[in-house]
């Protein structure tokens, strides 16, 4: 579990291609935070990750056919920079919403618009199977990082970001075009779920006799 409240941002040192089609992640892990242990869980732009052995600073990750196919990390290359946020204990504090890493879509980055001030309205497309999923002022992460939707038009949401999210995280870099990782909030997706569940029940159930 995670709460969208980046540790880091941190360089890509390497990506090795598999024969089964999927790669090996290698990072630069920050000083400021411990590093992880072998089988451990990291977001890695959202990602929810599974640490592999490294050697010094230097830390590893088993990307699958699946993670490629559905998330962005497909596209990383050498000199990228992603979002880093190690797995929630009993000690961390709950800032952001909880997060499972497991991403739900990717959005298309449509505006980044100065406001002012240093703050930032960033305009993101995501896909519309998330809509119903996705209230206004509700929570969406974005790569991983927590955001409260402030307009939904469309497929089209807009979010404020402050100047801090702007100077821990890659957010201000985004140009038009930049595809993101996307998590609805967890609460939204279960009842969601149940919803449709129930919906399914009623219209393929059978009437009692006399009803």
């Amino acid at each position: 579990m995670f709460t969208g409240l980046v540790a880091a941002t941190v360089p890509v040192l390497s990506v090795e291609e598999f024969s089964t089609g999927g790669r090996r992640l290698a990072l630069r892990w920050p000083e400021n935070l411990a590093r992880p242990r072998a089988g451990d869980s990291v977001a890695v732009d959202g990602v929810c990750l599974t640490v592999r052995a490294g050697r010094g600073r230097t830390v590893g990750f088993d990307l699958s056919p699946e993670t490629l196919a559905r998330t962005t990390l497909g596209t990383l290359r050498p000199g990228a920079r992603v979002h880093l946020e190690p797995s929630l204990t009993l000690n961390t504090p709950l800032g952001g919403h909880f997060l499972t890493g497991h991403v739900d879509g990717v959005g298309d980055v449509r505006a980044l618009v100065p406001l002012g001030d240093a703050f930032v309205r960033l305009e993101i497309e995501v896909p519309r199977p998330l809509l119903p999923l996705i209230a206004v002022k509700g929570s969406l992460a974005v790569d991983g990082v927590s955001l409260t939707v402030n307009s939904k038009r469309g497929p089209r949401l807009s979010f404020v970001i402050v100047p801090h999210t702007l100077e821990v995280t890659r957010l201000g870099d985004c140009r038009v075009g930049t595809r993101v990782n996307l998590e609805v909030d967890l609460i939204a997706r279960y009842v969601h779920a149940a919803l449709a569940a129930g919906n399914g029940s009623a219209k393929g159930g059978r009437r009692r006799p006399g009803s």
